[in-house]
């Protein structure tokens, strides 16, 4: 019999097998203590919110078990909707695992965005914050500066942090196409690429006088 998890991550989607185990745990969990199904699709978000608040609060060894599976969850549901790849530079170490958009110059650490929502608040030697590449960090800023202030409580869940992830890649590509095509080449796709490191078109590209478009050149027949 093919179990949800056999199902959900099919070869096709090209999941690193630890995501895969560590995410499938999450998914057993929930159907065991709720009789819910996780399918990896947006409407599961408040299910795994729901699910959370039936843990209550666990010590830090036990909170970091959770982390690791319902971040693996959290994370791979985020690559299917925004496409991404997962970055693993440790199998031992889930906090490191960083997932890459693919359209923008930031990452997320899923693993770490889970361990503040499971835990209500922030946890020490845990940074859950957006990586984005340094010459974008002013304009994200200023983005989330105007942006609608959300409560203790939407900021503490994985529906809220689904949000806010969304907004900045979705202001952060539109940046990208913006400059690509302002320079007349094709956007980005970052895949992999440390964000931190990755090269981007220069913002001061904006500020230079757009090329005049060439006009056609005339048929012979048509001088004639």
């Amino acid at each position: 019999m093919t179990s949800t998890a056999d199902r959900l991550f099919d070869p096709a989607f090209k999941t690193d097998p630890i995501i895969v185990e560590h995410a499938s745990v999450a998914i057993d969990a929930v159907y065991n203590g709720l009789s819910l199904e996780l399918d990896l699709t947006s409407d599961t978000i408040s299910i795994l919110d729901y699910y959370v608040t039936t843990v209550g609060k666990v010590d830090r060894s036990i909170l970091f078990l959770l982390s690791s599976a319902t971040g693996a969850y959290f994370g791979e549901l985020m690559r299917r909707i925004l496409g991404g790849v997962w970055v693993i530079p440790s199998e031992i170490d889930p906090f490191l695992w960083e997932l890459r958009f693919s359209s923008c110059p930031m990452s997320i650490f899923p693993v770490a965005i889970a361990a503040e929502v499971l835990a209500r608040e922030v946890v020490d030697e845990i940074d859950s914050s957006f990586c984005v590449a340094p010459s974008r960090v002013a304009l994200m800023e200023e983005m989330l500066d105007k942006a609608i202030k959300v409560t203790e409580e939407e900021y503490f869940s994985f529906a809220g942090r689904v949000d806010a992830i969304e907004m900045g890649v979705d202001f952060l590509s539109r940046v990208e196409i913006a400059l690509a095509e302002k320079v007349g080449v094709k956007p980005v796709v970052f895949g992999d690429e440390d964000p931190m490191l990755v090269a981007c078109i220069p913002l001061s590209v904006m500020d230079a006088p757009a090329k005049p478009a060439r006009k056609p050149r005339k048929k012979r027949s048509e001088t004639e």
